[in-house]
């Protein structure tokens, strides 16, 4: 039996997912600069686990994780389609937020290098290993799940 959830909820489900993947980061740099204490631990697990809900709920339940992983020959045309405009529109948006972080990243180094110590640009590296992939596999999702009216669950 298939069942329908709204853009609302996708939106919803969408943006938690990456708030929490930003303020996860935010407290993960803010524990590495300032120094970690059972408050920031807490957040920092807490942020961590709605991550993993939201995720599992918004790509994983609906089923956009696996849509826009399958093979394109295990795809009938309308998903075909919907996939490559999604994949073309995240590929730009994710030029943009690159260069965005790495220009920010340079002036931040080269303008500011007293301000960092060499773990604060360790932890800053980490953290975009860490997000930049995990933006390249579910923006095509989020894409999806952001443009369409009703997405079917089966």
């Amino acid at each position: 039996m298939e069942r329908f959830i709204s853009r609302t909820r996708l939106r919803a489900g969408v943006g938690i997912n990456y708030s929490s993947m930003i303020l996860t980061a935010a407290i993960f740099l803010h524990g590495e600069y300032r120094g970690w204490n059972l408050a920031l631990i807490v957040a920092a697990l807490m942020t961590t686990a709605i991550v993993a809900v939201s995720f599992a709920w918004t790509y994983v339940k609906t089923g956009l994780w696996k849509l826009v992983h399958t093979d394109i020959d295990n795809l009938d045309e309308r998903e075909t389609q919907l996939t490559h405009q999604a994949l073309r529109r995240s590929y730009q948006i994710f030029t943009a937020i690159s260069t965005l972080i790495f220009s920010l990243l340079f002036f931040l180094v080269r303008f500011s290098v007293d301000m960092i110590t060499f773990r604060g640009h360790f932890s800053l590296g980490l953290v975009l290993v860490l997000i930049l992939p995990y933006l390249i596999n579910t923006l095509p999702a989020s894409i999806i799940a952001t443009s369409q009216e009703k997405l079917a669950v089966k």
